[in-house]
């Protein structure tokens, strides 16, 4: 089978051990070994013939975790490792055990003689009046960000998707200050954004910071996240009296965490946790004048981080999914204009017949054909009432985000 038949083709499932270890090479000597974990997990998937391909894999793995500092977690998979190793030995097995031999070695190293375990990894700031359980949420909030960073940056739809996600900071941010807006009518909002007499005077202060697109940025390897946390709680302690100026303070944390190397676009909807928790975040914004209330908000915010990375992974893994679905409404074998205004309205759902002319650089017929087939096919229905330019939207992308935004948010 073609890929040309296939509704949406996964270049990973074409992956060989060779590809994936090059990959693995080039994220470790770039020192991102969040990502070289990352495919190292996958290649634990690829099937194989190789009776020692196991425990290599498994190998790799432990000593990645090894490199990244990670001691018990290096130990566990190098435990792994050699109960994988199949009986008999050979040339092969020896490499093996020379390698996990390494990964002993490297982990002792790296503590060295009486020094406590994680001594070799990257010094946490001190920060006075900051508790043991607030250090460890900082950290896991550290790892999150990167495994969100690495999910978003290996998936198709990153291109439209950033976007996607501050409109919904815009909507969240509007929420908190107790204005109701829907999603599809701020992104109907934001994509008139050349015609003044379509924005809505309520809304124009949200739409700051939405405009353009969201290139990647490049940083050196960040640190932990304790610095960013605590100028966020700051920004919202001592928020503005007008809306723009509260709404900007929100994004803050976003624009400082990719600053910082966190992330690679702004892809963290981290205002949606202090709406959802209005009352506990205005409770913890009041007492955080003592060093007890600045702890538990610090607390809050590096919590509601790791919620909301972990929100938006499982939200970027079900976007195949829906364009898997949506593509099968399409008549057989669409085109390749067809598949990649699919993808942007799985990332971006609305749009509009200009905005495609715009985005594609097609003529307008090509986008209201496309557009006309699309509403045939069930994928997009109306929005507005101005004819000319119409905004259309996918409801299955609006109902699949607003379902992990209600009810997937942990």
């Amino acid at each position: 089978m073609t890929t040309e038949h296939v509704p949406w083709h996964d270049p990973r499932r074409d992956d060989t051990e060779r590809t994936v270890t090059a990959r693995i090479r080039t994220h470790d000597a770039a020192n991102r070994r969040h990502r070289a974990l990352d495919d190292a997990f996958h290649l634990l998937s690829l099937p194989t013939a190789d009776p020692f391909a196991p425990a290599r894999r498994l190998a790799l793995i432990a000593r990645l975790m090894a490199r990244s500092g990670r001691r018990v977690g290096a130990a566990h998979h190098a435990d792994l490792a050699r109960r994988a190793l199949p009986l008999g030995g050979g040339r092969e097995a020896v490499r093996i055990t020379d390698v996990l031999h390494r990964v002993e070695d490297e982990c002792v190293a790296r503590v060295g003689p009486g020094a406590p375990a994680g001594s070799d990894r990257p010094r946490r700031p001190r920060v006075t009046g900051l508790s043991a359980p607030t250090g460890y949420a900082l950290g896991r909030a550290r790892e999150a960000l990167l495994w969100l960073d690495s999910t978003v940056e290996t998936s198709r739809f990153t291109t439209r998707w950033p976007r996607t996600v501050m409109l919904r900071e815009a909507r969240d941010s509007a929420r908190l200050d107790g204005l109701p807006v829907a999603l599809v009518e701020l992104l109907h909002q934001a994509l008139y954004r050349a015609h003044p007499t379509h924005v809505d005077s309520d809304l124009s202060p949200y739409l700051y910071g939405v405009q353009g697109p969201t290139p990647p940025t490049p940083a050196p390897e960040p640190g932990m996240p304790t610095t960013l946390v605590l100028t966020h709680m700051r920004r919202l302690v001592n928020p503005q009296a007008t809306p723009a100026a509260r709404h900007a303070q929100r994004l803050g944390l976003v624009a400082d965490a990719v600053h910082d190397g966190l992330l690679t676009r702004p892809v963290l909807p981290i205002t949606g946790r202090l709406a959802d928790h209005a009352e506990t975040f205005r409770h913890l914004a009041d007492a955080a004048t003592t060093k007890a209330g600045t702890d538990g908000f610090v607390r809050f915010l590096a919590e509601g981080i790791i919620a909301a990375c972990h929100h938006e992974i499982a939200l970027v893994d079900a976007l195949p999914g829906l364009y898997d679905r949506l593509a099968g409404r399409l008549p057989h074998n669409p085109g390749r204009f067809q598949r990649r205004v699919l993808a942007d309205l799985v990332a971006h759902p609305v749009t509009s017949g200009p905005d495609l002319v715009r985005r594609h650089n097609t003529t307008s017929r090509t986008a209201f054909n496309t557009i006309t087939a699309f509403r045939d096919a069930g994928i997009l229905l109306p929005h507005g009432t101005t004819k000319y330019g119409r905004t259309v939207y996918c409801p299955a992308a609006l109902e699949l985000v607003h379902h992990h935004d209600t009810t997937g948010r942990p």
